[in-house]
Formats: C-alpha cells, structure tokens, sequence
C-alpha cells in the first residue's frame, strides 16, 4: 500500500497583509494506493470491488493499483 499527499492541496483562507500573503489552515488531500493483491491479503477485495465496480467475471492483475481516498481507506479499516 502507498500513501501519497502529492494529489491535491486546498487552502481554506487566504489573508493579505500589506505585501506578505499568509496563507492558513492548509487541508491535504491524501490518497491510498492499494493493489489488488494487497486487497486480497488484507480481507478487503469484497469492497474495493465494490467501491471501484468491478465484476467478477472482470479480469485484474495482482499488482492492478487503486486509489482509494483518505476517507474510503478509513472505511475499510486501512488507516484510521
């Protein structure tokens, strides 16, 4: 499994000061990697397929990777 923060930053208030900008409360947007299978070892297979769509009669690759978002990973009890 790979974290990564590198996806996308969001700032939540911009405040100018004379010549400086200050820029506060910094929200990162984290995303998970995961392959299938590493899905498959962590007993979480079931619901990536679900989450991503993927049929049982599809064909995957053990080292097939999906991004799961912070809050999907947290669902399925991959970090908390």
């Amino acid at each position: 499994m790979t974290y990564t923060t590198t996806a996308s930053i969001y700032w939540s208030k911009v405040i100018k000061s004379s010549r400086k900008v200050i820029l506060t409360k910094a929200a990162i947007d984290m995303k998970i990697i995961i392959t299938q299978e590493e899905a498959v070892q962590k007993g979480v297979w079931n619901d990536v397929m679900s989450m991503f769509g993927v049929q049982n009669e599809d064909e995957t690759y053990p080292q097939e990777q999906f991004i799961l978002t912070e809050e999907q990973a947290k669902q399925l009890k991959l970090i908390s």
